[in-house]
């Protein structure tokens, strides 16, 4: 899924170039206060393909795209914040808003079919990490190069033991 990962990367860097994009290894999960990536970004992954076979060895996949949308938010928005405290702290909304109107009905790549949004949430953290996963399906073909099935140069040797000996 490298190339699918690869053009998401690259399709979103055009689309929306304020985010820092890249593929989700755990840089949210795994470091406390010293998280390697900039904010805000936008973690990619597709963490699992349910194939299903076809006609002529090809297969057919169902995946999701899951974009992990995360910005710093170390101030309020309380109805008494000034405006442009309020703004800033809410432009992950508008992030995530761009990349809906870049990704929704995408093709990845010429063996995907289009993106949709499936599913959206909020992830709480304690960290002041404010974090959303947005998460699109799609369809992924995939044909196997040609394979005639066909074994040569084998010999095989049988030998059974009756549990007295060989027999020969």
């Amino acid at each position: 899924m490298t190339e699918e990962l690869l053009a998401a990367q690259n399709y979103i860097m055009q689309k929306v170039p304020v985010l820092h994009v890249d593929e989700d290894w755990g840089q949210l999960d795994y470091y406390t206060n010293q998280f390697p990536v900039k904010f805000p970004c936008c973690l990619i992954d597709i963490p699992a393909v349910v194939w299903a076979s076809k006609q002529n060895k090809a297969q057919q996949g169902d995946a999701e795209l899951v974009l992990t949308v995360a910005a710093q938010k170390l101030t309020n928005t309380s109805g008494k914040a000034p405006l442009p405290q309020k703004q800033q702290a809410y432009a992950i909304h508008g992030y995530i808003k761009s990349l809906h109107d870049a990704l929704h009905h995408y093709n990845l790549t010429s063996r995907c079919g289009r993106l949709v949004r499936s599913r959206w949430q909020r992830i709480k953290r304690d960290d002041g990490i404010q974090e959303f996963k947005v998460v699109y399906k799609f369809v992924v073909n995939d044909i196997a190069e040609s394979n005639t099935g066909e074994v040569t140069g084998l010999t095989l040797q049988l030998e059974v033991d009756n549990g007295i000996g060989l027999d020969t």
